[in-house]
């Protein structure tokens, strides 16, 4: 029996309130599923709506990456650190357990990947679509593939996908065929997360 990729549309996500209250957040996965955002998770995806300069929620044994989607340029000051200039589409990593805080004029739009770094790594790449573009999906972890902007078709093994804009694939420990997207135009973001070994 073939792999199956779940397709995920806007209306599939979960919009919930930021862990400390500052803010909203629409979070695209989450495992294990059903998981709280205040309570033990492995690993979440998601996007965040900043309407102005605010500190981040801490989450302590957590590594995350951000990469800002839109808006205002943004940038991150963590206290006792650094302070960083986020550029569109470039992901950024970072220490969950850092006081953190987004200064901006105006508002923005953000990607957020968060793993356990005592069960998981992840890797977050960015990638132009303007013919074909072949992904091979991870045989040991989760490939996760995110439409940040444009349209495309996938196709993977007998399946046949059309995505719009933020629309999503989710596709677990596939040793099939590689996932082939299609289009003229378009930013896809390829997440892999990988379980740590015991």
């Amino acid at each position: 029996m073939p792999n199956q990729l779940i397709h995920q549309t806007l209306s599939d996500y979960k919009v919930m309130p930021w862990k400390n209250g500052g803010g909203s957040t629409t979070e695209l996965a989450i495992f294990p599923r059903n998981a709280r955002i205040d309570e033990p998770f492995q690993w979440r995806l998601s996007l965040a709506q900043l309407d102005g300069s605010g500190p981040f929620s801490t989450f302590p044994g957590y590594d995350r990456i951000i990469t800002q989607l839109s808006g205002s340029p943004m940038i991150l000051v963590h206290e006792g650190q650094s302070s960083i200039a986020l550029n569109k589409n470039t992901p950024y990593p970072f220490r969950g357990e850092w006081q953190t805080e987004g200064r901006l004029e105006g508002r923005a739009q953000d990607f957020n990947v968060m793993v356990n770094r005592d069960h998981f790594r992840a890797e977050l790449d960015v990638m132009t679509v303007r013919d074909r573009l072949t992904i091979c999906p991870s045989p040991s972890g989760t490939t996760y593939l995110w439409l940040a902007e444009g349209i495309a078709t996938a196709v993977y093994e007998d399946q046949t996908f059309h995505l719009k804009t933020q629309d999503s694939l989710h596709l677990e420990q596939s040793e099939g065929d590689p996932v082939v997207i299609v289009s003229h135009s378009a930013t896809l973001f390829q997440i892999t997360l990988e379980p740590l070994q015991r």
